[in-house]
């Protein structure tokens, strides 16, 4: 119950994060952000959500040029479609 907490206040803080960076026109702070949230759905069991938020960060850390992010958001999802297939 308390690790469920933190997920919690985590979850919420991200959402921040991410719809700050949208307002500012951080696109690649809101692939960080988003990729941290997806490991978050996916260990609370919203795989759904989760490999669409993945797939969001994937192609915002592309558009940004960070070919590094965008290779993490990739193999994060791409671990959440073999553990939950």
């Amino acid at each position: 119950a308390e690790l469920e907490g933190h997920f919690d206040v985590a979850e919420e803080l991200l959402d921040q994060a991410i719809a700050s960076a949208e307002e500012e026109g951080e696109p690649l702070t809101k692939a960080r952000a988003m990729l941290r949230k997806g490991a978050i759905l996916e260990s609370r069991g919203d795989v759904e959500s989760a490999r669409r938020i993945l797939q969001d960060a994937e192609r915002y850390a592309l558009y940004c040029g960070a070919d590094v992010l965008a290779l993490d958001a990739a193999i994060e999802r791409a671990e959440v479609e073999i553990l939950h297939d």
